[in-house]
């Protein structure tokens, strides 16, 4: 897209959310992903839950989820009936994050991912859990960014 019909979109959806009183986040697009992964897909009669990790081309993590349902309810309020989550992990960050999963240095990252994500939130909906808290590395704090953003499916 051209930077003259980006900024004309951003005006208008900028309009849009002050005359609702929305929030309104620009979330970073996403790159081509080299390898993908569904690390969470499950639905019973209380929700669906639906959480994906990729890496891109240029080596960045993307671990993106969407919750409907009950349970998001429950946590959030009547009003709300959805949840997403978008976590983004710098490519050079990515090799200490997977040593905090417990992989060997150097190891894949994915090798760690099943048994990461199947203990941290079952039996709750992962909507519900803070921000992971990532432990350091010899190089520093992983801090991933994150993007909530809870909603009601209309």
């Amino acid at each position: 897209m051209d930077p003259e019909t980006r900024n004309e979109l951003d005006q208008t959806m900028a309009a849009i959310a002050a005359q609702t009183a929305a929030t309104l986040r620009a979330y970073p697009r996403p790159g081509r992903a080299v390898r993908h992964v569904v690390l969470r897909d499950t639905h019973d009669d209380r929700d669906t839950q639906f959480e994906t990790a990729q890496i891109e081309d240029d080596g960045t993590l993307r671990v993106a989820g969407h919750d409907t349902g009950a349970r998001v309810s429950d946590f959030f309020g009547a009003a709300i009936t959805s949840y997403e989550w978008v976590y983004v992990v710098p490519a050079g960050r990515v090799p200490a994050l997977a040593q905090a999963l417990g992989a060997e240095h150097g190891e894949d990252v994915s090798t760690p991912w099943p048994a990461a994500t199947s203990s941290t939130t079952a039996g709750s909906a992962s909507c519900c859990a803070a921000p992971k808290s990532l432990p350091s590395s010899t190089t520093g704090p992983i801090e991933p960014q994150h993007w909530p953003r809870p909603g009601r499916i209309l």
